[in-house]
């Protein structure tokens, strides 16, 4: 004979199924008109009917409507901005069946911004999924901006690596041109930076700036700041960075670069501390140091590495 103990353990077997047929049966009843106790309104006019206890067990945001003391907890008809009928229905749709409908770069953004209003990580979590199955160089900036806006750590850690790594792939995309100044920051100031030297860490921050010059030339300070001129040869900075009319015509710029010309010319002594303060070649730049000779040497008790530069 079971005990009750068996009893339960036996009925517990039926508790899922139990709980998708209470679902099941509560979608037939909304989809045929019956049974509904709220009408949902979406931008473009349509109305879905649903369950309000249904909306608010699967949603943190409908939990606060009709759970937390707010007006729509009594009204039959509730407008829903800033989403389409046909997202709407999509969430509704997954609320009652937890199937979503698939994702795809046309209306991942959508969804997610459903996600969001609704409070839905499980759907959030899909949408995240999604962007890192579609991580591309082409889009990895892209990407990376909706991460940040939207707090999403992770993904946005992905895309700064998979940024880092690739940097000068990513460059050669028009998607570059219209990275966020932030975002190109970021990567600057980064020892991970992947790029065998520095000259085209250069050639692609310029070609960012001369894509908008007027409203971006003001930020080529900055820029150039983080820009490792000093792991560069002197002949490039000669005839490449001084000539550029955008470097010399600007006095920060002209300031920063006269500053790595010192340094350059610099022969006692470590320049990098006397003149270049803080300089750290990137983690993967090819580079060979040059030290100088016992009878250059001010101290006989000092070695003196006179600069490092990249190999050409």
């Amino acid at each position: 004979m079971a005990t009750a103990v068996e009893e339960n353990m036996d009925l517990s077997q039926y508790k899922n199924g139990r709980h998708e047929l209470s679902y099941s049966k509560l979608n037939e009843f909304r989809k045929g008109d019956i049974a509904w106790d709220v009408t949902l309104k979406s931008t473009d006019g349509d109305e879905i009917h649903a369950h309000k206890c249904v909306l608010a067990s699967q949603s943190e945001y409908f939990e606060r409507m009709f759970v937390g003391g707010f007006r729509e907890a009594t009204q039959d008809v509730i407008q829903m901005n800033n989403i389409s009928s046909v997202i709407l229905n999509n969430i509704i749709d997954f609320m009652y069946t937890g199937v979503l409908v698939k994702i795809e770069k046309n209306n991942v953004l959508r969804i997610l911004n459903a996600a969001d209003m609704f409070q839905m990580e499980d759907v959030r979590d899909k949408c995240i999924k999604y962007y890192m199955c579609l991580l591309h160089d082409s889009n990895c900036l892209e990407i990376k901006e909706i991460a940040d806006t939207r707090a999403m750590t992770t993904l946005s850690e992905i895309c700064l690596n998979h940024a880092l790594k690739h940097f000068l792939l990513i460059a050669e995309y028009p998607s570059f041109l219209d990275a966020d100044v932030t975002h190109l920051l970021q990567l600057l100031k980064d020892d991970n930076l992947n790029s065998p030297n520095e000259e085209p860490v250069y050639r692609a921050v310029m070609k960012w700036v001369q894509y908008d010059e007027i409203r971006r030339k003001h930020l080529l300070p900055d820029l150039l700041e983080n820009i490792r001129l000093v792991f560069t040869s002197k002949d490039f900075v000669d005839q490449e960075v001084m000539t550029n009319p955008l470097v010399f015509s600007n006095p920060e710029c002209y300031k920063i670069v006269k500053k790595v010309i010192l340094h350059f010319n610099f022969k006692y002594g470590d320049s990098l501390s006397k003149i270049i303060t803080n300089a750290k070649p990137r983690t993967n730049a090819n580079r060979r140091t040059i030290i100088c000779k016992p009878t250059d040497i001010p101290s006989p008790f000092k070695i003196v590495f006179l600069r490092t530069k990249t190999n050409k």
